[in-house]
């Protein structure tokens, strides 16, 4: 049996000149862990109340609440945490612990990702960029460094499902961590990930076909059409929260898409907490990202709460995709940006 090796042995082992950001990550941990007990007894709490919204005007469910509450106070306790950009709220956190002037690291989190599916028992997820706030002239405000990605330290998220994982993308390696339940913590289960260089699966919600632009349907044919090009055709799989979406594509290879629309001209998903982290993972992992026309990495970062398209997976179907998504009509093309 090869040797068991647990999350805090991990981070101890990569991170031992950074204590700082080492007991970040295990506070991030252990609001996982949390959250993962609260979903497993969601089924005797009751469903969402259907007239609550966030300030996205999206619905929101219970644990969208609660998952932030526990990031915020697992983070604050931490004392190594100067201030968090949720989601959920519509400026950023600055956190009150004694030591928060002194705390290096601002955390982009998205607390809940896909609550809506939590009621129909689909897995969800956290998703988390954590930055050194002193990469910037100006660390006295919160926002400065997540301007671009040069402060930037860490990524990661946390998948509720069957089990309980945690996806770690530090330079240069992306590890995926398991929770024992039994014992309380999180082990190594996937060492050194990495996303195959194509695959077979494209996973885009094709409800939205007629809404998006013509270099987009392009890509969708063309991946509907693949068995007159292939031994086998494409296979379409969309689960409808960015979390699980990804974490097949990071380990069976394929394509994540999430347009702009006739509606949403700059996209749904938001760059800081939603697109920057994912596309870190995918590409640490050997991947690519992009809005179509841009490499997302590379995207400022104008408003706490931007949204963009993003087109993420392995790299060359990814590749394949922005050439189709960039022979689009000129007026539509803007979409992209």
């Amino acid at each position: 049996m090869s040797e068991r090796i647990t999350y805090q042995q991990f981070l101890y082992k990569h991170l031992r000149d950074q204590p700082g950001l080492t007991t970040l990550l295990e506070s991030i941990s252990n609001a996982a862990a949390g959250i993962a007990e609260e979903l497993s007894r969601i089924s005797f709490t009751g469903p969402a109340d259907p007239g609550t919204v966030n300030l996205h005007g999206e619905s929101r469910h219970h644990m969208d609440q609660y998952a932030e509450t526990l990031f915020l106070t697992a983070l604050s306790e931490s004392r190594a945490c100067f201030a968090v950009l949720s989601e959920e709220q519509t400026e950023m956190i600055q956190l009150t612990s004694a030591l928060s002037q002194e705390a290096a690291y601002i955390i982009a989190l998205d607390p809940l990702d896909g609550s809506s599916n939590i009621d129909v028992n689909i897995p969800v997820g956290s998703i988390f960029s954590i930055y050194d706030r002193f990469k910037t002239a100006s660390p006295s405000h919160p926002a400065a460094v997540l301007q671009d990605m040069d402060g930037h330290i860490a990524s990661g998220y946390v998948l509720y499902s069957t089990t309980t994982m945690i996806v770690l993308a530090l330079p240069g390696l992306v590890t995926g961590f398991t929770l024992d339940s039994a014992n309380g913590g999180f082990v190594l289960s996937h060492a050194n990930i990495r996303i195959p260089d194509t695959g077979n699966i494209y996973s885009v919600n094709d409800g939205n076909y007629h809404d998006f632009d013509r270099g987009t349907q392009n890509y969708i044919r063309f991946c509907r059409q693949q068995k007159e090009f292939y031994e086998r055709p494409f296979t379409a799989r969309y689960v409808g929260s960015m979390v699980a979406d990804i974490h097949r594509t990071l380990l069976k290879g394929g394509i994540f898409l999430y347009p702009a629309t006739m509606a949403l001209k700059e996209g749904k998903l938001r760059l800081a907490y939603e697109c920057r982290p994912m596309a870190y993972i995918v590409e640490q992992a050997g991947g690519r990202a992009s809005t179509g026309s841009k490499e997302i990495l590379d995207l400022p970062l104008r408003s706490p709460h931007q949204r963009v398209p993003v087109v993420i997976g392995s790299e060359e179907m990814v590749n394949t995709a922005k050439r189709l998504l960039n022979a689009c009509l000129p007026v539509n093309c803007e979409a992209h940006v």
